[in-house]
């Protein structure tokens, strides 16, 4: 009995050790760069979606400062206190070439939905490397009374 006790502890290690390499995943994004914001943004749009409830389209262009880039997006700033402005901010993103690229500024575009409206919200600003341009929310029209 005492010699099998070794033999079951020398398994159960090899086991796990072979469990907890199979079990390892590659990341995701292993491989790929990280998104960096792009060079300029020069336009941003905020258009209401028709839905039940009322959804938001968020559209941005912009610009990068060589060709190459890729998976453009806008990513939404996370808060804990809702902005004094009523603006809400989103970082325009994307991968960078990660070899070589034309040395060309490089038209982009992005856009969101956002699937919640805050009462307080006013617009959104759309930030990129160099700049930032903001695009104000028009509330649609409320239904005249008869």
């Amino acid at each position: 009995m005492n010699k099998l006790i070794p033999l079951l502890s020398t398994i159960v290690v090899c086991l796990a050790i072979a469990g907890s390499v199979h079990g390892a995943k590659p990341k995701k994004d292993a491989g790929k760069t990280k998104k960096e914001k792009v060079m300029q943004v020069d336009r941003v749009a905020v258009s209401y979606i028709k839905t039940n409830p009322p959804q938001l389209q968020i559209k941005a262009d912009g610009k990068t400062n060589t060709g190459g880039w890729s998976d453009p997006e806008l990513v939404e700033h996370v808060y804990i206190v809702p902005p004094g402005d009523g603006v809400y901010e989103y970082d325009f993103v994307a991968r960078p070439p990660s070899g070589g690229s034309n040395q060309a500024i490089t038209a982009t575009s992005a856009h969101t939905v956002r699937h919640n409206i805050p009462k307080e919200m006013k617009g959104v600003r759309v930030i990129a490397k160099t700049n930032k341009k903001e695009a104000n929310l028009e509330r649609p029209a409320t239904q005249k009374k008869k």
